[in-house]
């Protein structure tokens, strides 16, 4: 109830009480890890530390976007797509600063 309640808030809140930058939680009852901050940030979004394939229900991914979409994308497939939606966005000296 909590993350409905705080929306985006809700990891950024409890990192605070907590005084730290990664807690354990569950969603949907399912175990989950929290992280907060730049690193987190980084680790997430560079690299393939994470599977994104399968990661979100397929009602909900038909709901926001579709099959293909940059989010449900692993590895090199997901390189390639999230350039060409940063290429539309940005130019190049913008990218490289990312």
């Amino acid at each position: 109830m909590a993350l409905l309640r705080e929306g985006y808030d809700f990891i950024s809140a409890r990192c605070r009480r907590m005084n730290t930058d990664i807690f354990a939680t569950r969603l949907m009852l399912r175990p989950a890890i929290c992280v907060h901050g730049a690193e987190a940030a980084e680790m997430f979004y560079g690299g393939d530390h994470f599977t994104r394939v399968g990661a979100m229900p397929q009602t909900t991914l038909r709901l926001l976007q579709d099959k293909g979409s940059v989010q449900a994308l692993d590895g090199a497939a997901h390189r390639h797509r999230k350039a060409l939606f940063l290429s539309i966005l940005l130019d190049g000296d913008q990218i490289e600063r990312l």
